[in-house]
């Protein structure tokens, strides 16, 4: 029996712990774990993660820039990337930029398809997973829900899940995504908190009536009071007044 549901979510406890990591990749990506009020994320180091209880930054490009080969595959300046299938579908046909693209390598990420057509509709898909590309320009992707409408080479934009390409270290164009239990060894799998009690290694100093957390970037996700520009991700929880209590209410879902 497996220890997951169709939803996506972990029932009871699961078989890899939330302090290990492993390189065999034992659930889906972006898996949901709850227990006790704290969430974890299924994620993948695509880089080491160095320090514990660091913030890890999602790493993949947006689809339309360009700026990574692997991901270009959007309908605007990045690529040519479109989808076919007939309505019904759920295996569809994806074309991209010239690049061979890997197993399962946009599983649990976001395919939006943008139909040319007089509905204005932009129809949002979550990608349970895709076939290693059978060239460098073609691939098939399975998608959750079903195609609503057939399309033919429809304009699309596709990005990997946000727990696919994870590192400890950011730049000002990085978002946190998690916090993992235990240093990682890139190319691991782990289980990321993304919600509920955690400590996270080394913030600044906080004074009087300063409660939110921020991310401060770079810096390979060490904590600030969080100002314009820097990623809030929850709040202190003890009562104080001017210290680095790195205890916090983690709020990134």
């Amino acid at each position: 029996m497996r220890d997951f549901n169709v939803n996506g979510e972990i029932v009871g406890r699961p078989y890899q712990a939330v302090n290990e990591q492993s390189l065999i990749q034992k659930y889906p990506i972006g898996m949901k774990y709850e227990n006790w009020g704290k969430i974890w994320r299924y994620s993948h180091a695509v880089a080491a993660i160095a320090v514990a209880k660091r913030c890890a930054f999602n790493l993949a490009t947006s689809p339309w820039t360009g700026a990574d080969d692997s991901y270009s595959i959007g309908s605007g300046g990045g690529g040519a990337g479109t989808i076919t299938g007939a309505a019904g579908d759920n295996k569809v046909l994806i074309v991209t930029a010239a690049h061979l693209h890997t197993l399962d390598e946009f599983q649990g990420g976001i395919l939006n398809a943008f139909p040319a057509d007089t509905s204005n509709q932009v129809w949002q898909f979550r990608v349970i997973g895709n076939d290693l590309g059978y060239d460098t320009t073609h691939f098939w992707a399975y998608i959750d829900p079903p195609l609503p409408i057939a399309m033919a080479t429809v304009p699309i934009d596709m990005q990997p899940s946000p727990y696919m390409n994870c590192a400890d270290d950011g730049t000002t164009s990085t978002t946190v995504v998690c916090v993992p239990e235990l240093i990682i060894t890139s190319g691991y799998y782990f289980w990321g908190q993304t919600r509920g009690p955690c400590y996270v290694s080394g913030y600044g100093d906080t004074t009087v009536n300063q409660r939110t957390i921020g991310a401060s970037i770079p810096g390979g996700g060490s904590m600030a009071y969080a100002t314009i520009g820097k990623q809030c991700i929850g709040w202190i929880i003890a009562a104080n007044a001017a210290d680095d209590d790195s205890t916090i209410m983690l709020m990134l879902e």
